[in-house]
């Protein structure tokens, strides 16, 4: 799932920030290496501890290609949000107004 990059505005990077672009690309694509291994041993292994190493580097993951669309000043494409509503599960629910079951 690459990240598409924002199209060429004319203007240059400052070295700095070129320097972070770089560094979070590498951070995404080890956390993308780290999700396939770990999505393999869960498939041929099943142990919980495969599933709490997906979990983790998915959250890695999301953490960089937050900083990269924030960083570009674009959205997060839709592929990112898939694996965040998946990873983050849906909202809880509020039960602030539920009325109490007696026993």
């Amino acid at each position: 799932m690459p990240t598409p990059l924002a199209p060429h505005s004319g203007r240059r990077l400052p070295w700095r920030r070129a320097g972070a672009v770089l560094a979070l690309l590498a951070r995404a694509r080890l956390a993308r290496w780290q999700m396939d291994r770990a999505s393999g041993r869960l498939a041929r292994h099943g142990r919980a501890a495969d599933g709490d190493a997906l979990t983790s580097s998915a959250r890695r993951w999301l953490d960089a290609q937050a900083r990269l669309a924030a960083l570009f000043g674009v959205p997060e494409p839709s592929s990112v949000a898939e694996v965040r509503a998946i990873v983050e599960g849906p909202p809880a629910a509020d039960v602030s107004h539920a009325v109490p079951v007696s026993r």
